[in-house]
C-alpha cells in the first residue's frame, strides 16, 4: 500500500512547481493560512484522544500540538517562501542550461543517494544530503528537486498523455513493492 501511495508528497511538489514556476512573489497568508490548518487539525486530533480517554492531558503534550510538526509541513512552507527566488534562479536559464542542471541535480540528490543506500555503503562523507544520509528522501533537498520537475516539466513544455503515465505509476509502483520487500530498503 505504501509503495502506491508514498508518492503523495512528490507528486503535491510537482505540481506546485508547475503551477507557480513563473510566479515572482510568495503570500505569506497562504503559509499561515497552511500552518493554521495543521495546528486545527493536531489540536482536534489531541482533544479527540483526550475525549475518548487515549491519552491524559500534559501541558506539554498541548503545546507540543500548537506547533506544525509534520515534516511535510514545514519543508513546504520553507521551499514555497523561497520559491520566488527558486524561480527567477530557473527563469533565467536557457533551455540547455536547465536541462543540464536538471539531469545534475537529478543525479546528484537521487540517483546517487539511492545508489549509496540500495548498495549499503557507509555514508559518512559519501551523502550529498547530510552526515547521516538522505534521511530515505524526507528532506528540504528532495522537496526542492521535486519542485524544480514540475518546474522543468512546464517550462520545457513536456507532453505526457495519461495512457502512458498510469501504467508506468502501476509498473514503478511494483517495482518498488519488490525492491522494499527484498532489500528490506526503508
Amino acid at each position: 500500500v505504501e509503495a502506491f501511495s508514498i508518492c503523495a508528497v512528490d507528486c503535491f511538489l510537482i505540481i506546485s512547481g508547475y503551477f507557480t514556476c513563473l510566479k515572482k512573489e510568495s503570500k505569506i497568508s497562504n503559509v499561515l493560512n497552511l500552518i493554521y490548518l495543521s495546528v486545527f487539525y493536531n489540536l482536534l486530533d489531541y482533544l479527540l484522544a483526550l475525549g475518548s480517554g487515549d491519552v491524559i492531558f500534559s501541558l506539554k503534550e498541548f503545546f507540543y500540538t500548537l506547533m506544525p510538526h509534520r515534516y511535510f509541513i514545514t519543508f513546504y512552507c520553507i521551499v514555497y517562501i523561497f520559491s520566488p527566488f527558486l524561480n527567477s534562479f530557473f527563469i533565467k536559464m536557457n533551455e540547455k542550461d536547465r536541462t543540464f542542471f536538471m539531469v545534475l541535480l537529478f543525479f546528484v540528490f537521487s540517483v546517487y543517494q539511492t545508489m549509496i543506500t540500495f548498495f549499503r555503503i557507509p555514508q559518512s562523507g559519501l551523502s550529498t544530503v547530510s552526515i547521516s544520509g538522505n534521511e530515505a528522501g524526507y528532506n528540504i533537498l528532495n522537496f526542492v528537486l521535486c519542485y524544480y520537475i514540475g518546474s522543468y516539466l512546464r517550462m520545457s513544455k513536456i507532453k505526457i498523455q495519461n495512457k502512458i503515465l498510469i501504467p508506468l505509476y502501476f509498473i514503478f509502483s511494483i517495482i518498488m513493492t519488490k525492491f522494499t520487500v527484498f532489500w528490506n530498503y526503508d
